[in-house]
């Protein structure tokens, strides 16, 4: 099973959204700019580094860099 960690999460977004010092609890609509093709590509890149498959259900609950942790947490403990 991949490790993963928060911090990894934050410099994820960090890097696609092109800012720094991402907070665990900061919304990624609201506090970071993100938009929808930005939060595309954040999903499309943590499928690919953690082999997961993430519902469009999951993609609309997803506000924060600590909600994505806990869903890449939640799925890896499912396989």
């Amino acid at each position: 099973m991949p490790k993963v960690n928060i911090q990894e999460i934050n410099q994820l977004i960090e890097y696609h959204l092109g800012v720094r010092d991402v907070k665990d609890n900061d919304r990624l609509l609201e506090d970071l700019g993100a938009e929808s093709a930005d939060l595309a590509n954040i999903v499309a890149s943590i499928e690919a580094k953690y082999s997961i498959m993430v519902t469009e259900t999951e993609i609309a609950n997803l506000y924060t860099p600590k909600d994505i942790f806990e869903l890449i947490i939640k799925h890896l403990h499912e396989s």
